[in-house]
């Protein structure tokens, strides 16, 4: 790697006029080819020999012998193994993979002789704050050393294009160009720019790759890949940078805001950074196993986006390279330990922990239904309160009250009664059911769901089953119940659960009586997804009820005797849980007026909780009130617990401050600190990456041994102590760079620069870079007139192949995700930060243009070039409608001449006019079209039906479809798919 890093450079390594550089030109070579064996990680270094730390390095072997003897070459070990002859001797080995070269070994005896200076990793040590210069001075020293003099402007049509698609992701139109080229004004470009970071779009071009760092995607990933809810954490992004939040409150918040004092709304769907990894529910998960995964999850998201660490290789052993040991990285892990989270969940649009999230107008909806459900509620209260006396009055005037009774009893349905919390917990039930001479208790239990049950069996043929389910996660009761098989009596039914661990736990009574039970183990196959409606109907003959009866001891009904019996009783007999059970059965069963408000309140309730259901709940971060405890997983497996660490940050890094608490609010505060190293280079490294294609460091998600070094270093801390000085300012960050000189570049390429410079790594020219996926579709939108600017709001489904989801889902109509429902209208030609991300099968436009997947974190953009990739721009429906609408623009607002109206879309697309050359070839392209559309009038009409917008019926369809032709051919020019 190290003699790759080299040679991409041209001139890194130090030249005989000047001295060797342990930063650049040692250090690099040593962690390339001897850290792996001799670096930070204790389980594979050998001969106890330490040269990734200054101590190392300068101290003896097991033989005694010094490693390095500053400006004695001889004297030191380390040239005298990397320059042996002999085979055994020589290290590394000549068979090793990362053997050094002549020039290397000679670099290395220089460095000794010169006097062997060392420094620690340039990453880990504060940027100079005194530093002083402008990027253009950085840049035109380095250029000036390398004998290169700097590219002449980019003309202005140019400059407009670039800018405008790096800060808005669009193109300019063509008023926006001209008024540009006229204005004469010496800080027009600056005016220019201003206008752009002022632009809304500008919001959405940044949070584009914030989104790909933050794996945002609009369905959970693993198997299933269910819908989640998670866009209005989008949409706080964009509007953050909209309004210019702060770097380091943008930080603070996305990782901590619900641990700072009476958090907002907004800063709450902030911290939905960290809930934006994937989760699994898969019938087969272990639920501790995937807790972990989350958390390791973010902690490698977390440290690669602020810090450049790869910090995941220190899960299973300390890092091979950098300083980083597997303890600090499950220190690290110990901060986002504590959300409290389920290992198996993800189907249900927002695992929680999540926040409600509804509009105004849901927001006022809701408080007046509230009111109407406590206004019904207040009327039946009224009502059951003088239910003692109705019931005694009626039991005084009716001779047949207990027949009654009996035959409401018969005729009542088979309802299990869910209390609050009770301790010890009961349930009891009627049923109708033939006595049971023996029954079975059966524990059932589902990790998956965090539940376990116990079914009551009967040994007849007419058995009936019930199921009392105890929920871990929300410590509630549930009865599954069958309908009966047979005829039989009435009998209550009462199981109290004492909250144990096993079935041992249930005591199950009938009519009062204890019955025998026998238990054994089984494992639960099945199960009942919960709905928002008290009832869910039929699954697999067992139906669920969850009546709440908030006001009513059922708890106290266990070992009493059938509801019928005790009416027989006389009323001094009965004691006040069977007082209370009759007037319960009373209240719901014969007092016809008490039914119709209690339906009332139903419908009340009902009304609320489907409006309710339709406000949207996006995942949030959230502390458990005790932390969990925190161990080293040994080989990083989850079941392999070593000691316990207390959470923390690396030790060489500076410590969190005096007095803080080690949580993630401290944590957040201590990534933004102007002692922290790494976050201000990293930040503005991936700034710097948006405009020239490669950060000055290329390895952005590396900025540790194994990372590339800056081409610039001086510039990267030059940056970086600016972008603190200016407190974080983003916008200004942005000005900073797009109005350098050195932005402004002329991106042509002489022959004499490419064999020199191919990746622009000294940056001699501008930067000429192939357009994501995401600004080619919204650019075709753009210029055909088709783009819909509205912000925000939930992802929406444009144009893509049938079929397509299909392909890798289990074709199952009960998972949303299985099946693509195209939009319609509006949502067709929304931006494509919009688009609906589902990780199993990516949007095909993005993924052909090299969008990463997002299934984890993605720092450093690619670029490939295949067929496919024409083949889309050529023939996807979305962009043949954008040629289409295109043609209508050139068509109605080009003007009557053929010229004009060729030079009007050629305007929209590339933001200059044709040469006479390039015109003469369009000319000759439309007229070959309009030749054979005109033979062939079927195939026009046929090209006008791609998409749903429909064609203006006043324009010729032959004419328009040659129109078409044309413009599909300028969307597909190289200058159109390259921002210049």
């Amino acid at each position: 790697m190290a003699a790759a890093v080299l040679a991409a450079l041209g001139t890194t390594s130090a030249a005989a006029s000047e001295p060797v550089s342990f930063t650049r030109d040692i250090r690099p070579l040593l962690s390339d080819a001897c850290f792996h064996c001799h670096g930070p990680d204790p389980a594979h270094r050998r001969g106890k020999l330490r040269l990734d730390t200054r101590e190392g390095l300068f101290g003896k072997n097991e033989d005694g012998l010094a490693i390095v003897t500053p400006g004695d070459p001889e004297r030191s070990e380390l040239v005298a193994r990397v320059a042996a002859v002999d085979p055994d001797d020589r290290m590394p080995p000549a068979d090793h993979p990362r053997a050094l070269a002549k020039e290397q070994i000679a670099l290395v005896q220089r460095w000794v002789k010169e006097g062997a200076t060392w420094r620690g990793h340039w990453a880990f040590e504060r940027p100079a704050p005194w530093v002083a210069g402008s990027i253009d001075a950085f840049v035109r020293v380095r250029l000036d050393k390398e004998g290169l003099p700097p590219s002449p402007p980019a003309d202005r049509t140019a400059l407009i294009r670039r800018v405008t698609l790096d800060l808005t992701g669009l193109p300019p139109t063509p008023a926006q160009v001209k008024a540009f080229v006229s204005d004469t004004r010496r800080d027009a470009f600056q005016r220019v720019v201003d206008r752009l970071l002022a632009s809304p779009s500008y919001g959405e071009r940044m949070a584009l790759p914030w989104l790909e760092a933050a794996r945002y995607a609009d369905t959970s990933g693993y198997q299933a890949d269910w819908e989640r809810t998670m866009w209005p954490w989008r949409d706080w992004v964009i509007e953050a940078f909209n309004r210019n939040q702060p770097f380091d409150a943008f930080t603070v918040e996305q990782i901590a805001g619900d641990l700072l004092p009476r958090p907002t709304a907004a800063q709450l769907i902030a911290t939905g950074f960290n809930r934006n990894h994937r989760i699994n529910d898969e019938a087969g998960v272990i639920p501790e196993e995937f807790l972990a995964e989350y958390v390791i999850d973010r902690v490698e998201t977390t440290t690669a986006a602020w810090l450049g660490l790869t910090a995941g290789c220190a899960r299973c052993h300390d890092h091979k390279y950098d300083p980083l040991t597997q303890k600090e990285f499950y220190g690290l892990f110990g901060l986002f330990n504590n959300v409290p989270e389920l290992g198996k969940d993800g189907r249900n649009g927002s695992a929680k922990p999540f926040l409600r999230v509804p509009t105004p107008g849901q927001e006022r909806s809701l408080t007046r239904l509230l009111a109407r459900v406590e206004q019904q509620r207040r009327l039946l209260a009224r009502h059951d309160a003088t239910a003692p006396t109705r019931l005694a009055r009626w039991e005084a005037g009716r001779p047949d009250a207990a027949a009654t009774m009996e035959r409401a009893l018969t005729r009542s349905r088979v309802d299990a009664l869910s209390p609050e919390r009770h301790d010890p917990f009961t349930m009891a039930l009627s049923v109708r059911m033939k006595r049971p001479a023996r029954t079975r208790l059966v524990e059932r239990t589902d990790p998956g769901n965090n539940s376990r049950g116990f079914r009551l069996e009967t040994d007849d043929e007419g058995r009936l089953e019930f199921q009392l389910v105890h929920n871990v996660e929300n410590d509630r009761l549930t009865v599954v119940t069958s309908e009966p098989l047979a005829t039989g009596g009435l009998h209550h039914v009462a199981a109290t659960y004492d909250g144990s661990s096993t079935a041992a736990g249930v005591r199950v009574f009938v009519d009062g009586s204890r019955v025998s039970t026998e238990i054994r183990q089984d494992t639960l196959t099945s199960s009942i997804s919960t709905k928002a409606a008290q009832k869910i109907g039929d699954v697999a003959n067992l139906r669920l009820y969850t009546r709440q009866l908030a006001t009513l001891e059922i708890a106290d009904l266990a070992g009493h005797p059938s509801l019928a019996a005790l009416l027989k009783k006389r009323l001094r007999e009965r004691t006040p849980a069977e007082t209370t059970a009759l007037r319960a059965f009373f209240l719901e069963q014969l007092d016809r007026p008490r039914r119709l408000l209690s339906e009332r309140l139903a419908r009340a309730r009902e009304d609320h909780a489907t409006a309710d259901s339709r406000v949207v709940k996006t995942m949030i971060m959230q502390e458990l009130p005790r932390p969990r405890p925190t161990h080293v997983m040994l080989r990083g497996q989850y079941d392999q617990k070593g000691p316990e660490v207390a959470p923390g940050v690396p030790g060489w890094l500076p410590p969190l401050p005096p007095g803080a608490p080690a949580n993630r609010l401290s944590f957040a505060r201590w990534l933004v600190s102007p002692e922290n190293p790494l976050t201000a280079r990293v930040v503005v490294n991936r700034f710097w990456q948006m405009y020239f294609g490669v950060g000055l460091v290329k390895t952005a998600e590396d900025f540790g041994a194994q990372g590339e070094l800056p081409s610039h270093p001086e510039l990267l801390d030059w940056l970086a102590a600016e972008f603190v000085r200016l407190r974080w300012d983003v916008k200004a960050m942005q000005r900073l760079i797009v109005t350098s000189a050195t932005y402004q570049q002329a991106s042509a390429l002489t022959p004499a620069l490419l064999e020199r410079d191919p990746e622009n790594r000294l940056l001699a020219r501008g930067p000429r870079l192939r357009l994501p996926g995401q600004t080619l579709r919204d650019q075709a939108l753009a210029a055909a007139g088709l783009l819909v600017t509205k912000r925000g709001g939930p992802s929406v489904k444009p144009y893509q192949p049938a079929g397509l989801w299909e392909e890798l889902s289990f074709n199952r109509k009960d998972i949303p995700t299985d099946f693509y429902s195209q939009d319609h209208g509006a949502s067709l030609y929304r931006r494509s930060l919009y688009t609906f991300w589902k990780r199993s099968v990516n949007p095909p436009m993005m993924q052909l243009f090299d969008s990463p997947t997002r299934e984890v974190c993605s720092l450093r953009p690619r670029a490939t070039n295949t067929p496919l990739q024409a083949l889309a721009l050529l023939n996807e429906t979305g962009m043949v409608e954008a040629a289409r609408a295109l043609a209508q623009r050139m068509l109605l607002e080009g003007g009557e001449r053929q010229d004009d109206r060729l030079r009007h879309g050629f305007r929209l697309v590339l933001a200059r006019d044709p040469s006479e050359r390039e015109l003469s070839v369009l000319r000759r392209g439309l007229r070959d079209h309009l030749a054979r559309f005109d033979a062939d009038p079927a195939e026009a009409a046929q090209v006008l039906t791609v998409g749903e917008s429909p064609p203006p019926r006043r324009l010729p369809p032959v004419t328009l479809a040659a129109y078409t032709a044309v413009a599909n051919v300028l969307f597909n020019l190289d200058e159109a798919i390259t921002r210049p």
